[in-house]
């Protein structure tokens, strides 16, 4: 059952954190379909119906079907953004992903990482603002690195 409150949002797919036009989405999901993707779209731009940065973490998805992949690539997937960072779980999902956003041409700043501090460097750099402290990246980050030892 999704759970929503002025900053946190959470359904069986995904986790969300907003603060201010930043929103910090983590994928609880390994796979990705197209009924998911299009729920996805679908629920961002309706709870958040206004310009953002989206910091999107995909360390946990380890497949995404074609089918989905086209529907991430519609004008409805990239309304409201104004830049991107990506998060992915290892170096060559990061490869792979700037090729496929190279090919599709994102209408706003987009880049992957597999290194969460590095992309908001990045994302700091392109807004040309501080990246606000989100406690779910706290949180997400001392998970990862616990189950990594």
């Amino acid at each position: 059952m999704p759970k929503w409150n002025e900053e946190m949002y959470e359904d069986d797919n995904i986790l969300v954190e907003v603060i201010d036009d930043y929103i910090y989405t983590y994928y609880k999901i390994d796979h990705v379909t197209k009924e998911i993707a299009e729920n996805l779209i679908e629920t961002r731009l309706k709870l958040f119906p206004f310009p953002q940065k989206g910091i999107i973490d995909l360390r946990n998805v380890q497949w995404t079907d074609l089918a989905a992949m086209k529907v991430l690539s519609t004008d409805d997937a990239y309304k409201y953004y104004t830049a991107t960072v990506v998060i992915v779980n290892s170096k060559v999902g990061r490869l792979l992903g700037n090729i496929y956003y190279r090919l599709i041409d994102p209408p706003y700043p987009t880049r992957l990482f597999s290194d969460i501090e590095a992309s908001l460097v990045w994302l700091s750099k392109i807004t040309k603002e501080p990246i606000p402290k989100f406690n779910l990246i706290k949180h997400i980050e001392e998970e990862f690195t616990l189950n990594q030892n």
